[in-house]
């Protein structure tokens, strides 16, 4: 589940990117709850939690600000600071029936899922229970399941929109992409301000390997929010899928450099330069990238070749044993492999593997002369 693990690290970054370089509030601004709230159906999570600061610093919390402000953090999956809001906001009177379930939600985004279920057995509340057996299935890694609790919870309540994207994600695990698609422009209509929705859309055409379409998501992230890092680097990648190498790494180099320093981004970094053969530049930042590396099949084909130019043809056989176990579709990887072996000076092996590849791939042109 490692290509799962680095989409919701993405996603996670976008939104809560999103929310750290929110945009100040003036003087004099209407930090009322109704604005507040105005902000969160846009889906603006950023300028919610902006607001929410000001009201602080103009001593105007209300339980319903608190309240708001847990929705927020709810909206961005932190549920250590959700559970904080709900829970002052029912010390400063907001309804036992309203706050109940919700603060089940934020316990079950922290992994806490039996406090949520006890939670939400005592308040009654069918939709929200389906949420958090949807969430315990996904921190179990049971995507079926938890696509089968959101789609209930769903059903019960299509006005919610982080559910909505919830459901989304793990329609797209499943490679229901169409269905989630669906999912992320109904959220982008009711909510064109939130950047989840657009970098969760970006993620399920990159999955579909529909690069200009990745890319146009993305876009509509950076433009509500341009220094978005989740955003910055989704786009960076969807360039590089269209083999436009020099204005992706254009793109990265722009980066900050707490997020140019981050795996992810030098793994991509690497592949560029991999791409423009510039071998040593990519030896460095595979370096950088660590474990990340053996998650990412076509990096470590483009890290065998450079070990193969060095002369470390067993290096490059590691390697490649890996790619071909994650990708045996693709010829090119099977090629590679027999050629390192080969020049490893093991023709029997790579006998071997030429006669493992499969027979629809026995007449690519990549392993006419492997």
């Amino acid at each position: 589940m490692e290509l799962y693990r680095r989409f919701k690290i993405l996603l996670a970054a976008a939104a809560i990117t999103a929310v750290l370089s929110a945009c100040g509030v003036g003087t004099g601004e209407d930090t009322s709850p109704q604005a507040i709230r105005r902000a969160l159906e846009q889906g603006d999570f950023g300028r919610v939690q902006s607001l929410v600061a000001a009201a602080y610093d103009a001593e105007e919390i209300s339980g319903e600000t608190r309240l708001l402000a847990g929705l927020n953090d709810l909206a961005i999956s932190n549920g250590i600071g959700a559970e904080n809001h709900f829970q002052v906001a029912k010390n400063m009177g907001i309804a036992a029936a309203t706050i109940d379930p919700l603060l089940a939600e934020a316990l079950a985004r922290q992994g806490k899922i039996e406090e949520a279920r006890h939670l939400v057995t005592k308040a009654n509340d069918t939709a929200a229970s389906a949420i958090v057996e949807g969430i315990a299935a996904r921190i179990a890694d049971q995507p079926w399941q938890a696509r089968e609790a959101f789609e209930r919870a769903y059903r019960l309540n299509s006005k919610n929109q982080r559910l909505a994207l919830d459901l989304a994600e793990m329609r797209t695990q499943i490679g229901l992409f169409d269905d989630a698609l669906r999912l992320t422009a109904q959220v982008i209509k009711a909510q064109p301000r939130n950047i989840r929705a657009y970098s969760l859309a970006g993620e399920v055409h990159m999955r579909r390997r529909n690069y200009a379409a990745a890319e146009t998501a993305f876009s509509g992230a950076l433009k509500i929010q341009p220094s978005n890092g989740g955003a910055l680097t989704g786009k960076a990648r969807a360039i590089y899928g269209q083999k436009k190498w020099a204005a992706a790494e254009k793109l990265l180099a722009a980066l900050p450099g707490d997020l140019l320093d981050r795996e992810d981004v030098q793994l991509l970094r690497g592949k560029i330069a991999a791409r423009q053969r510039r071998h040593e530049a990519a030896r460095t930042l595979f370096a950088g990238a660590g474990d990340s590396l053996f998650g990412d099949d076509e990096a470590m084909f483009l890290a065998a070749q450079g070990f193969a130019k060095r002369g470390e043809h067993w290096k490059a056989v590691r390697l490649l044993e890996s790619a071909v176990r994650a990708r045996p579709d693709l010829p090119e990887y099977h090629a590679g492999l027999i050629r390192a072996y080969r020049a490893a000076g093991d023709n029997a092996a790579a006998a071997d593997r030429l006669a493992a590849v499969p027979l629809s791939l026995k007449d690519a042109p990549e392993l006419s002369e492997p």
